[in-house]
């Protein structure tokens, strides 16, 4: 594994889905080498959302116990934060949700490039949480987000209204 030196605010790490066991792989014996060279050589991989002090955002992908490729994927310059300190973030594939010292929330979908902000009228993001998944929900979802004054809110991401 390689070591980064730059200058993280904030990192957030996904998987990939886990693959569903299949009614063949419980016929297997334990000592049967079949699915393993298939597992061994898929190609799904990891990957890690991250901002830098100067509000730059990215995601890194992660294949096995290798980052193969060192040039990350970057929104818009226009996405840049404000103020440049990112102070939390959520990544859930394919969304990345990041919150600011300032209250302000942007959200990027690293697969389409879209990306949006809104303020939540409030003073420092600390953290960020996306709800639970619901099968077979495309939509972007709802986060939780807890502030500097530990108040919490919850908004969702596809109206950026505040339940």
């Amino acid at each position: 594994l390689r070591s980064l030196a730059l200058p993280f605010t904030v990192l957030e790490w996904t998987l990939p889905a886990a693959p569903r066991p299949s009614q063949n792989a419980s016929k297997q014996s334990p000592t049967s080498k079949e699915g393993t060279a298939a597992e061994s050589s898929d190609e799904t991989s990891e990957s890690f959302a991250f901002a830098l002090v100067n509000g730059a955002l990215g995601v890194f992908e992660v294949h096995g116990r290798r980052i193969r490729d060192f040039r990350p994927k970057w929104p818009s310059s226009s996405f840049a934060s404000s103020d440049g300190l990112v102070t939390a973030m959520a990544y859930r594939l394919p969304h990345v949700v990041m919150g600011d010292r300032s209250g302000n929330i942007r959200w990027w979908d690293v697969i389409t490039g879209l990306s949006s902000s809104f303020s939540t009228h409030r003073e420092g993001i600390r953290r960020i949480k996306f709800s639970p998944v619901v099968h077979g929900d495309r939509s972007r979802g709802r986060i939780a987000v807890l502030f500097y004054d530990n108040t919490f809110s919850i908004f969702d991401l596809v109206s950026t209204k505040k339940h």
